[in-house]
């Protein structure tokens, strides 16, 4: 039996702080830290992570290479309300390209989306 005291204890709280329409609670986890696919809980208990942050984290938790790409851009702008400006990496082709292959695949309208390569 795994221990989860850490854990209930913060999910109590975090229902009285945040709003519960944006939660799945499937489980009780309560993320602390992640490796590549290995996560640990806030009672230390260790996981396979088998959804990817719900496929957000392909690449697995903290890769490198993503790590040097946010730390590059943490150096040049965190962020500058992008409904007043412009910012090269929120319209960056390959970002863009990106989207507009999943729209694709979901059957969306993709006129106005750049070609496929």
């Amino acid at each position: 039996m795994i221990k989860l005291d850490k854990a209930q204890e913060l999910i109590a709280r975090d229902s009285q702080v945040y709003s519960q329409i944006g939660r799945i609670p499937y489980v009780p986890l309560v993320v602390k830290k992640a490796h590549g696919a290995t996560l640990v809980d806030a009672d230390g208990n260790k996981y396979i992570d088998l959804i990817a942050a719900a496929s957000s984290l392909n690449t697995g938790s903290n890769h490198p290479r993503v790590i040097q790409a946010i730390k590059g851009q943490l150096e040049d702008c965190i962020n500058y309300m992008a409904g007043y400006s412009y910012n090269e990496p929120m319209i960056s082709t390959s970002y863009c390209q990106t989207d507009a292959e999943y729209a694709r695949a979901l059957g969306l309208k993709t006129e106005t989306l750049p070609p496929s390569s």
